[in-house]
């Protein structure tokens, strides 16, 4: 046992999550792969969740819903400690109003047969003899999952020790998301995983996700999103989730809030969240201006009738938005705010070419490293061209000791500051290129980037290492899952796009 309580041994955390869907016209989403970040950053993060990481599987983008199944079945099964299942993706009701989660090739016409039913989530649960099962889903409909029949199956609730959190409720079953990439996770896990951030002051050591419901439910109210719903048998009402942040530690040093790899969540209102993006700072300080100014002048409207004084302030503190929100468009355009968005040549250049501006030799690598589940590799790279569009790796797999036959490899670029500029998913090539391609990526010629490799497989992976002679433009050693390795750099390239200004070839 650890100071959260959890026996880890006999414990499993599966995070499954879909970001595409090619089955269906289900529109992707693209925010549901930050939100399995971030879950699974807050659980292994040792101040937080503490779970190792070999206790807990990442499933993206699963395909095959029989298979889906039983190997849910298989790892439930083997679990007698705590065993927390998360989904994030499209929820979408069959005939019989039966929540299926749905994966990538989901059809809406045979979701039963195609798409992981919550019937089946059941009888995993039902199959387990862990004495804490706790399902979290962040879906539409995700509210069938409190006190609802499978078609035979045992109901979810009934099973003993079992948590539910659902992201929507009987009134308002359709989830929101954002459906932009634009580095934050959905509505309701992104708000679960700030409360967490931050803690709960005055509250115990250990927190039980009952512990955050209260809070998580006045947030989403409070933004104009489906209010969440929760249930609970047995003693799982009390089972720790997470420690508390704003609990002393025993060793006096507090918990320090940590951002779980997401980007920042605007805190702004929803009203304001859908102003463009110059004009949300503008919005803000204006609403706090004619706050302070409606209250600085309230002596003056003592002595006026109540229902006459609350339209006044109301219409005070609207008047003064209004204005500021137009002063701001107004100054935005005349000072010719630059775009946000820096667009690429509209068109190809004759003399256009490809470069690396980081490669490495025709080989393998001279020695590769363990790549667990979830780690992430990372080198450093000069780039010497205007635009990055494609990068690769070499990774192997080991077939002796694999336990699943999809292996994702996620590649991205990062700017010197840690800013991620591309990211891309690709199915790993066995001991060859993995390669993804970017939009164009703006890039300052002789400034320093970063290549960074996740390992989105369940399995352990081995990433190629090359000696520092045999690459170009490399910065620095590589580093896997944020220690160096003994020597050596990343066994791959990246290309950018060069727009000579003249003609490579010949010169002129």
């Amino acid at each position: 046992m650890t100071r959260t309580g959890i026996d880890y041994e006999n414990s499993q955390v599966i995070l499954i999550g879909t970001t595409t869907y090619e089955g269906s016209k289900r529109d992707d989403v693209p925010a549901v792969r930050h939100s399995l970040r971030g879950m699974y950053a807050m659980l292994t993060h040792p101040r937080y969740g503490g779970w190792p990481k070999d206790r807990i599987a990442l499933w993206v983008n699963q395909r095959n819903a029989g298979d889906l199944s039983r190997r849910l079945r298989e790892v439930a099964r083997s679990t007698t400690g705590v065993l927390i299942v998360y989904f994030a993706g499209h929820g979408v009701l069959t005939a019989e109003r039966q929540l299926c989660l749905m994966l990538p090739d989901t059809t809406l016409e045979d979701a039963d047969l195609s798409g992981l039913e919550l019937r089946q989530v059941s009888r995993a649960f039902e199959a387990s003899e862990a004495l804490t099962k706790i399902l979290i889903l962040d879906c539409c409909y995700a509210n069938q999952a409190i006190g609802n029949l499978a078609a035979g199956a045992p109901v979810l609730d009934s099973s003993p020790g079992t948590y539910t959190l659902t992201a929507t409720n009987p009134l308002q079953e359709e989830a929101r998301w954002s459906g932009h990439n634009d580095g934050t996770p959905t509505s309701f896990t992104g708000e679960l995983l700030d409360l967490i951030r931050v803690g709960r002051p005055g509250g115990p050591e250990r927190l039980s996700l009952n512990d955050l419901y209260p809070s998580l439910r006045k947030r989403l109210i409070s933004l104009d999103l489906p209010r969440p719903y929760n249930d609970a048998t047995d003693m799982a009402i009390h089972q720790p989730f997470t420690l508390n942040a704003a609990y002393p530690s025993l060793d006096g040093e507090d918990i320090v809030p940590a951002s779980f790899g997401l980007t920042a969540r605007d805190a702004s209102p929803h009203w304001a969240a859908r102003l463009p993006r110059p004009l949300r700072t503008v919005a803000g300080q204006a609403a706090a201006i004619g706050q302070a100014v409606v209250q600085s002048a309230s002596w003056r409207l003592i002595s006026v009738p109540p229902r006459t004084r609350r339209w006044a302030v109301t219409a005070g503190s609207a008047l003064c938005l209004a204005a500021a929100v137009l002063a701001g468009y107004l100054l935005s355009t005349w000072t010719g705010a630059p775009a946000a968005v820096v667009a690429a040549p509209p068109a190809v250049s004759p003399t256009l070419h490809l470069e690396p501006v980081y490669q490495r030799d025709a080989g393998k690598g001279s020695s590769s490293y363990a790549f667990l589940p979830n780690d992430y590799a990372v080198q450093a790279f000069r780039c010497s061209e205007p635009y990055i569009d494609k990068a690769a790796v070499i990774v192997g797999l080991d077939m002796r000791i694999a336990r699943s036959t999809v292996h994702t490899l996620e590649i991205q670029i990062l700017d010197a500051n840690g800013k991620v500029l591309g990211d891309q998913f690709a199915a790993l090539v066995d001991n060859g290129q993995t390669t993804v391609v970017f939009p164009d990526i703006r890039a300052t010629p002789g400034g320093i980037y970063r290549l960074r490799a996740w390992n989105r497989s369940e399995d352990i992976l081995g990433i190629y290492l090359n000696s520092p002679t045999n690459a170009s433009a490399n910065v620095g050693p590589a580093s896997i899952e944020g220690q160096p390795p003994e020597s050596g750099i990343i066994s791959g390239y990246v290309e950018g796009r060069n727009l000579p200004t003249t003609n490579a070839l010949t010169g002129d």
